[in-house]
């Protein structure tokens, strides 16, 4: 049983972050399938990563109906519903890199040319224009210094926190942890089991919303299992 006292501190305290995605145009545009898959052979990574993870943290946008911008852009604007939803069960959450997010894109385009040759043709209604983002990041107020301020810290920082410290930090560390696991690793494997609970959370098929209430449902059930909290835990 992991008992930690009130006013214990640990020394390496989490200094939350936020971030937007700042949008910027390529240049680079398809108005056919085969144009498409064309530019999905060129186009920066960064397009690639903008295009699957922007109506996430983009809340305030009218969302698709689906979760990336290229199968609502097969639906809406080449009109085919097969290719929209072969393209939508795609998760970027298991792929190793970006690289081979888009070698999979690939895969499921060229089957469609191949099976029906004439679908290359075809014009989309509206034209699908390539954006790539670069990250802004910003300091918040927030700060953890036990593990258990997840609890309180969870649920009150903005869901663009969340996108970057859970979903864009997979991306940016090697090891492929958030930025959540990898602060609780550097406590000498304690709070391992919780950890374990945060990698079987696949944040992509989820909005922002309901994934931060898996996480702060995640981590209040563990404190409520695994620790006596001497004091007022809630203060």
């Amino acid at each position: 049983m992991l008992t930690l006292e009130k006013d214990e501190k640990f020394t390496n305290p989490f200094y939350v972050k936020d971030c937007v995605l700042a949008p910027l145009a390529t240049g680079i545009k398809a108005q056919t399938l085969a144009e498409f898959r064309d530019c999905l052979k060129i186009i920066p990574v960064e397009c690639i990563y903008y295009h699957f993870w922007r109506q996430s943290i983009e809340t305030s946008l009218i969302q698709g109906s689906f979760f990336n911008d290229f199968s609502n852009w097969v639906h809406y604007s080449l009109h085919d519903d097969i290719l929209a939803e072969r393209l939508a069960v795609i998760d970027p959450s298991y792929n190793e890199n970006l690289e081979d997010l888009r070698l999979d894109l690939l895969d499921v385009v060229e089957d469609k040319i191949i099976e029906e040759e004439m679908s290359t043709q075809l014009y989309a209604t509206e034209t699908f224009h390539f954006i790539k983002s670069n990250i802004i990041i910003f300091n918040t107020s927030y700060k953890m210094e036990h593990p258990k301020d997840l609890v309180k810290i969870i649920p009150a920082i903005s869901r663009s926190s969340i996108f970057y410290h859970f979903i864009d930090a997979r991306r940016r560390e090697v090891i492929k942890l958030d930025d959540f696991s990898k602060w609780l690793r550097g406590f000498n494997n304690e709070f391992d089991t919780l950890v374990d609970r945060f990698k079987q959370i696949d944040p992509y098929f989820t909005s922002l919303s309901d994934l931060q209430k898996k996480l702060s449902l995640e981590v209040s059930k563990y404190f409520f299992e695994n620790c006596e909290v001497k004091g007022d835990f809630h203060e």
